[in-house]
């Protein structure tokens, strides 16, 4: 779900692709009940950047979403594991391989620390390589991601806002009719 995508065809809406959103937490529980829908997943994609100490990440995305985001999208770890319900408000996180392989090239991640920008977060897992065709953004980009819990950032930012609904429907269900 994109904020501002009406039904039908529709052109480029650049608020969208900037990051303006009028979707919050408070959308979920509205689209879950739609008819077909199994699992709905908010993300939150915050502006700047991961680093260990004054180490920056050539590519990262830190991104805020659920723990159901790991079974939605099928997400695998090498290290560790994905964070829980119990700790959506805790500063942790799970790092994309590439994101690993750039801040802790000779040893493990878990149980280290980084930052996204300002705030920092305890690495307890990392996610394995994925294939280029199963990125939701059409790239690679799915090992630059730093999965973050939602609760604590909308916390540490003070925002509330979500950029975009994953929307798991039942394979019964065509998604024009949801």
């Amino acid at each position: 779900v994109v904020p501002g995508k009406v039904q039908g065809q529709m052109g480029f809406d650049p608020a969208s692709s900037i990051g303006i959103s009028t979707l919050t937490e408070r959308d979920v529980p509205a689209v879950s009940q739609a008819r077909g829908v199994r699992a709905v997943v908010p993300l939150t994609f915050m502006a700047g950047g991961v680093r260990r100490g004054d180490h920056w990440a050539g590519l990262s995305l830190p991104m805020a979403t659920t723990p159901i985001y790991q079974d939605v999208r099928r997400l695998i770890l090498t290290e560790g594991r994905f964070f829980t319900a119990r700790e959506d408000d805790q500063p942790v996180c799970v790092l994309g391989s590439s994101l690993k392989d750039d801040l802790f090239p000779k040893e493990t991640a878990v149980g280290k620390t980084v930052a996204v920008n300002q705030s920092h977060f305890r690495v307890i897992g990392v996610a394995k390589t994925r294939a280029l065709s199963s990125s939701m953004f059409g790239g690679g980009d799915l090992d630059a991601i730093a999965y973050l819990p939602l609760k604590a950032v909308m916390r540490l930012t003070g925002s509330h806002e979500v950029h975009r609904l994953l929307v798991q429907v039942d394979s019964h269900f065509s998604p024009r009719f949801l």
